[in-house]
């Protein structure tokens, strides 16, 4: 009687697994192409991580004059593995699927599965779920490699986090995808090359767009002038974009461009591929990219059950209404929370205010240090405020300990909305010890182009742009930089229920 009743409650306990996700996974895993697809993975990320890594210090070495920095390889470092992994997931994402139903079909199993009891949607998850298990396990693998540049510094686990999310993101919107297609059309070949093309105008026909946007802006009211900038044309073409999604998440101030007149520079340069706040955003844009990619994923679902039903396609029961409206509630909240609310937000404060125009035009000043106070321009902030404000933000994305940062001004640029600045800062990193003083730590030297707007009452950096400026024959005292980096030290007390940075 016991072992009857262990027995049945056995049978109680027993979880519902859908067989075809049983059937795939060991169908996936048993052979060898998936053990070869991970090995030359991880085997082109690795070469390309040692070729990068020689690439930068060399590069570095012969730019400056002083040590290369540890940070600073790092922060490059893993930079150029996201974009590789990012290429490589799109690359590889959508051969695992576009064939998963089309390829059913060519066998001639198709029927054979249609006259199952299985429903449209344990189908679409039993073809999903495998294919899209083994992208995460291609991206899992991949995170050894990102550590690489975790041990040199300027990294930090929020990236990691960052970038990790967004990589998932990507491959399961493209995995929905292709599995679409491959439920539309009836042979591998034509779901494969279908989804590739739509991988490619995700890639760069968006980009195509944006920069037509700005073209047409140009000539209609002249926004792209070096007065406002790229960050006055609408970027809702990007909001599709990987690309420019994983640049808004882990790009910014203190990844200037190391590689002059390479092709590179356009991921560490501002533009499309660092685009973090523009004109109408309220968030940064890959908050957007992820929003968006699940509200596809949703999308390609719905679309893919009626493609999978054998009879009375896009004809619906009370049934399938009611199973199909939580994914559309899904949908309309993603969308609602994304683009009409700041909730969840990581971005600045107010940086999703649309630019105001132009003021008077600008007054060039020249600056000897040091700098003569500049007038100021009534509604905006005192521009004087500006400087510190620069430091401040210079400071939190080039180090994530404790760090001060000096600014020395070479041009200042301003009207009633925006202050330009340009010059050389020189930055240093603390560490706080048991008794609250600070311990000097490494230092970095850079030159610096910053526009500022005000939000609120505090300036807000909208574009940087770190060893992209010239500054001509003038000597900088770096020296003096440093001295006022640890007088700024001297008068720095920990307070454990406040936030140094302002800046995230």
């Amino acid at each position: 009687m016991s072992a009857m009743a262990s027995s049945s409650a056995r049978r109680r306990l027993k979880v519902r697994v859908n067989p075809v996700i049983v059937r795939e996974m060991r169908a996936q895993m048993r052979g060898a192409r998936a053990f070869v697809i991970l090995t030359g993975y991880l085997l082109v990320l690795s070469v390309l991580t040692y070729g990068i890594y020689r690439f930068t210090t060399l590069v570095m070495a012969s730019s400056y004059a002083s040590a290369v920095q540890s940070a600073t390889i790092g922060k490059l470092l893993f930079v150029s593995l996201s974009f590789l992994d990012l290429l490589l997931i799109c690359f590889i994402t959508p051969a695992l699927t576009a064939g998963a139903l089309s390829g059913e079909h060519e066998r001639g199993t198709y029927d054979l599965l249609m006259a199952t009891p299985l429903t449209p949607g344990a189908i679409f998850w039993g073809k999903f779920i495998p294919a899209m298990t083994y992208a995460f396990l291609l991206i899992l693998a991949s995170i050894p490699t990102f550590s690489i540049a975790y041990l040199f510094g300027g990294v930090t686990v929020r990236d990691m986090v960052q970038v990790v999310l967004i990589l998932s993101a990507t491959a399961t919107m493209l995995g929905a995808l292709s599995l679409w297609l491959s439920s539309v059309f009836r042979r591998t070949s034509r779901a494969t090359v279908v989804a590739y093309i739509l991988v490619a105008l995700l890639l760069f026909g968006t980009l195509f767009i944006w920069f037509l946007l700005g073209l047409r802006q140009s000539r209609q009211a002249d926004m792209m002038d070096s007065s406002m900038g790229l960050y006055t044309i609408p970027p809702y073409p990007l909001y599709l974009n990987p690309l420019s999604a994983l640049g808004s998440a882990i790009l910014g101030f203190g990844l200037g461009d190391y590689y002059y007149g390479f092709l590179f520079s356009l991921l560490t340069s501002n533009g499309p591929f660092n685009l973090q706040y523009a004109a109408g955003m309220q968030r940064p844009l890959w908050q957007y990219t992820v929003s968006l990619y699940a509200m596809l994923v949703l999308l390609f679902y719905l679309l893919a059950l009626q493609q999978l039903k054998p009879i009375r396609r896009w004809h619906f029961t009370r049934r399938e209404l009611a199973q199909s409206l939580m994914p559309l509630l899904a949908i309309v909240s993603l969308g609602y929370v994304t683009f009409g609310t700041t909730w969840a937000s990581t971005g600045l404060p107010g940086s999703g205010t649309v630019l105001p125009t132009p003021g008077p035009p600008e007054v060039p000043i020249e600056v000897i240090r040091p700098a003569p106070p500049i007038e100021k321009v009534e509604p905006a902030l005192d521009p004087d405020l500006a400087a510190p404000a620069l430091q401040d933000f210079v400071a939190h994305k080039l180090f994530p300990e404790p760090a001060f940062c000096s600014f020395f001004l070479l041009e200042g640029t301003y009207t009633s909305t925006r202050v330009e600045l340009k010059g050389a800062i020189y930055c240093q990193a603390f560490t706080v010890q048991a008794d609250g003083s600070l311990e000097p730590g490494s230092g970095e030297q850079h030159t610096v182009r910053a526009v500022l707007t005000p939000q609120s009452d505090a300036w807000i950096v909208a574009e940087s742009d770190l060893d992209g400026v010239d500054l001509g024959t003038i000597e900088v005292d770096w020296a003096s930089l440093e001295q006022d980096v640890l007088k700024q030290a001297q008068s720095y007390r920990p307070v454990p229920t406040a936030t140094v940075y302002p800046y995230p």
